[in-house]
């Protein structure tokens, strides 16, 4: 499926390199930390033997850490460098301080600022004690589901099989780690146990909820606040609302024609929806105008096609094959007669000007 993506005025054929790396290092970052959580668990069990000696397990929990740690700033970087939406590097550190997806980029940040206390202290650890240290290091526990939370709420790939297959494997194993903890190793009373039971049983329950009614239900790019950054700064003097008319006729087909316009970007505060409008007029038959509305889900990388129409002159009609900056629509004019127009679009890097060649044909 064809991308526009309103960065480039141009037309991709996919998601950016910075998008996958946004998103591959979150997903590893998820499972880097959920591995570390589980070590965690398991070295307070003190359990060992003798193919799994205790330095194993505080090597890999230590080694593990730092990974995490390491690949956590590559995911903040990458979620910045990509530029299509705006998230800024001290919207990774303050929680709740991002315009897009206040919420669940907020959460993120939380769960950053949590791990940067975890490391500090570790480092300052002869300083403030060992016991001091060990109450600051169970946040780790607590960094684990809002990173969760963050993953689903913000990422774009939530309704991928493999990410829900992820983040239900890292659900499950914490828990059930955390139960043979409580319910074998360290046998607890039964109130304690009823209450991490039902503590964990809700924690389940609402994060199913909150899944399937949030992100994985339509319009929740719109309902977990985007914004889009536009780009392409929007020519009031120029837009679809000032433009003349389009003349009541259509040249004799066949014909190919010069082409000059403008493209410009609209895009609502709290919608991911993203409308690119080219806007413009042939040379032939006096100056017929021509207009192009492409809107779609706005997508890290570009816009991604889900509706178009086009009129020329008095005809009307929508896209039927993208390209490039090729497009291919099937038109009718208002006396029923059909026919296909051809346009091919010449965008500037520096200006919202568009020229090119328009052609059409029964």
């Amino acid at each position: 499926m064809a991308i526009i993506s309103p960065n480039l005025l141009s037309v991709t054929t996919g998601p950016t390199a910075m998008w996958y790396l946004t998103r591959g290092s979150g997903i590893v970052a998820l499972v880097l930390l959920t591995g570390t959580v589980l070590l965690g668990i398991v070295g307070t069990m003190r359990f060992s033997s003798p193919k799994w000696p205790r330095f194993l397990q505080q090597g890999l929990h230590r080694n593990l850490s730092l990974l995490c740690v390491a690949i956590i700033p590559i995911h903040v970087i990458a979620s910045v460098a990509d530029g299509f939406v705006p998230i800024s590097i001290v919207d990774a550190v303050i929680p709740f301080h991002s315009k897009y997806r206040p919420v669940w980029v907020g959460l993120g940040a939380v769960s950053l600022d949590l791990m940067l206390a975890i490391i500090a202290t570790s480092l300052l650890r002869h300083k403030i004690g060992y016991s001091s240290w060990k109450w600051i290091h169970y946040l780790a526990y607590l960094s684990w589901p809002i990173a969760v939370l963050h993953g689903l709420g913000t990422g774009s790939d939530v309704k991928i099989p493999a990410f829900l297959v992820i983040n239900v494997l890292a659900v499950a194993s914490v828990l059930i780690a955390l139960g043979w903890k409580l319910y074998v190793v360290f046998p607890a009373s039964v109130s304690s146990k009823t209450l991490v039971t039902l503590a964990g049983l809700i924690f389940v329950f609402g994060l199913v909820i909150f899944t399937i009614f949030g992100p994985l239900a339509p319009n929740w790019a719109k309902r977990s606040g985007s914004v889009i950054n536009a780009q392409v700064a929007t020519n009031s003097s120029k837009s679809t609302s000032t433009t003349t008319p389009p003349a009541n006729k259509v040249p004799t087909l066949p014909f190919t024609s010069n082409f000059s316009g403008t493209i410009s970007q609209s895009s609502s505060q709290y919608s991911s929806n993203v409308t690119i409008s080219i806007v413009g007029k042939v040379s032939i038959g006096g100056g017929i105008t021509l207009r192009v509305s492409i809107s779609g889900v706005a997508a890290e990388g570009g816009v991604s096609m889900e509706t178009s129409t086009v009129s020329f002159g008095s005809a009307t009609g929508s896209i039927s094959n993208l390209s490039g900056t090729d497009l291919v629509a099937s038109m009718k004019s208002p006396t029923g007669t059909s026919f296909i127009l051809s346009a091919a679009f010449n965008l500037s890097q520096s200006s919202t000007s568009v020229t090119g060649t328009v052609s059409g044909k029964a």
